[in-house]
């Protein structure tokens, strides 16, 4: 048995007679099919640095994905191998991923377990007949790995955990066989689910306090062979999720594994699946109970996008009242630390820097503190994140936030503007926003910023400053522009834009804004500021400047009560 071996501490052991990672409570750790195969390539890179590129054409091969599948697929490996510092799969800035282990442990894990088709059969025989015999388990009601307890049976704590009741899937009553192929192919799903440690899995004959029940039918006809499969929420009733697979009969094996595959990576996305994304919507449609404060955010919202500091201050006024009267209103405390972010960039005293930068993380607390898994919430804590000079976890953050709101375009528009602000994120911004104007052909001038940051990322230059051409006059625009323009050559339009932001902002200091919002320097920092300081505008002190803000003692409330942190 060989360990990954992480600053001399195994991470998690591969065991070659059981075929499988077994992690720190001593159950197996399985990896979907296509995260396996991108964890197979990078070990058979024997250390070597393997881009994006290289690794969607050996695992998707024929098959067009973004780089959201990569990553997501690199996150699961990780959190699979207990990577968490990123030691074993490294990222390697704009070029791709590497696997960094002992030459031994390179080699012991040269057979990787999936989830697959012909791997189906060995992976429930490594998940234990505990769960191909489900209702003759005696016991707590749980299946034998989906209490996910350590080897004495401990659990670990059910706080923020998704409940499920999966029951055999109902064939048609006068067919035992295909009600006997039904029970297999939920046990398949139930199988891949128990090893998911963000889900409690449940047996049906005693469900426990499960939030949310699977059901499953097998439709046999004429040598033909359909799946439906759904999720409901066990309280209300409410469909959640729902999938058809249709396929032949001979081809059982086969669509099974596609229905187990398929239905389990759906419902253990703990970052995008249905669960979050149900939860996610069902916040959206109350925000808060006072319609005094929802009108106050509506006002606060209004005077943010007017983008003055003038209208920055009135929405900082206007979304703390909306605060003290609902404490509890998430998209109350995201769009504060919007504000806050706008406010920081127009000031130029440090002071009040200082105390504007402790708000901002008072509110990003509060809104994750609340709802960990909104979008916004996660965007905003993306800040904090790079504030911390972790931008590799940050960049995750921001994916999470855009996979969740996949069809929202506001969200995929703040998303390619947050992320490409602060870090590389690779084609992903520009993705998001085409998309957001697909979804919102009539959408906010704001969206420009966002797209001009993208475009400037993937080094768009034209596509950068026409996008900037018309977005709002603010300080994030007029500076990116002038830099825009200055790597384009385009020098007399670079000076008009450096010599505009200094005649709209007197006293910006571009060190101030690189740090307040804690940029990548290695991508986007150093040359910001190199280019400002050649084109005259003011840099400041962003050494004292960022050490005054990282100095706060207290976090001071919208209202003017004081919390320490």
């Amino acid at each position: 048995m060989a360990g990954l071996v992480s600053k001399g501490r195994p991470a998690a052991r591969y065991d070659h007679p059981a075929r499988a990672f077994i992690g720190e409570d001593g159950y197996p750790v399985t990896l979907r099919a296509q995260s396996a195969a991108v964890l197979q390539r990078l070990i058979d890179s024997g250390g070597e640095v393997v881009t994006k590129d290289a690794l969607i054409a050996a695992v998707w091969k024929d098959v067009h994905v973004t780089d959201d599948s990569l990553v997501q697929c690199i996150a699961d490996i990780r959190r699979a191998i207990g990577d968490d510092k990123h030691v074993v799969i490294r990222t390697v800035p704009k070029r791709g991923y590497r696997f960094v282990a002992p030459e031994q442990a390179r080699r012991r894990f040269s057979t990787i377990p999936v989830a697959g088709r012909r791997g189906g059969l060995a992976l429930l025989a490594v998940l234990g007949l505990a769960v191909l015999l489900w209702p003759q388990l005696p016991g707590s009601g749980q299946t034998g790995l989906g209490a996910f307890g350590g080897p004495g049976g401990e659990s670990h704590s059910a706080v923020e955990r998704a409940s499920l009741v999966i029951h055999p899937f109902e064939g048609p009553s006068d067919s035992q066989r295909w009600q006997l192929f039904g029970r297999s192919m939920a046990n398949g799903i139930a199988g891949i689910l128990a090893a998911n440690k963000w889900l409690q899995v449940y047996l049906p004959d005693k469900p426990g306090p499960a939030r949310f029940r699977l059901t499953g039918q097998l439709l046999p006809d004429d040598g033909r062979l359909q799946v439906s499969v759904q999720l409901t929420e066990v309280d209300s009733g409410q469909l959640v999720w729902s999938r058809n697979w249709l396929g032949r009969q001979g081809d059982f094996f086969d669509l099974q594994y596609a229905v187990s595959q398929e239905a389990a990576a759906e419902l253990g996305g703990q970052w995008s699946g249905a669960v979050v994304r149900f939860d996610a919507n069902r916040a959206g449609h109350r925000p808060t109970g006072s319609l005094d404060a929802y009108e106050l955010f509506l006002r606060g919202t209004q005077a943010k996008h007017r983008f003055t500091k003038e209208g920055f201050e009135e929405a900082h006024r206007l979304l703390s009242r909306a605060l003290d009267i609902d404490p509890g209103f998430v998209a109350a405390w995201t769009t504060l630390s919007v504000v806050q972010n706008l406010r920081s960039m127009v000031e130029t005293d440090a002071e009040q820097f200082h105390e504007i930068m402790a708000t901002r993380e008072m509110a990003v607390k509060k809104a994750i503190d609340l709802a960990p898994n909104d979008p916004m919430a996660i965007m905003e804590n993306a800040w904090l994140l790079a504030r911390h000079g972790n931008h590799e976890a940050a960049a995750d953050a921001i994916r999470r936030a855009a996979a969740i709101g996949e069809g929202i375009p506001d969200i995929l528009a703040y998303a390619a503007l947050n992320g490409n602000l602060k870090m590389d994120l690779g084609k992903d911004g520009v993705a998001w926003i085409e998309k957001a104007y697909l979804l919102n052909p009539d959408p906010p001038p704001w969206y420009r910023i966002a797209e001009g940051l993208a475009r400037f990322n993937v080094r768009d230059w034209a596509g950068s400053t026409a996008a900037f051409g018309n977005a709002p006059d603010y300080v994030t625009r007029s500076l990116f522009m002038a830099v825009a323009y200055h790597e384009a050559g385009d020098m007399d339009a670079s000076r008009r834009a450096a010599d505009h932001l200094k005649e709209t902002n007197p006293g910006f200091k571009a060190g101030f804004f690189v740090f307040g919002e804690g940029m990548d320097m290695a991508f986007n920092g150093t040359l910001l500021l190199k280019t400002a300081a050649e084109l005259g505008i003011p840099i400041g002190n962003p050494t004292a400047r960022r050490q005054a803000a990282n100095t706060v003692r207290g976090i001071v409330h919208p209202s003017g009560t004081s919390a320490l942190r």
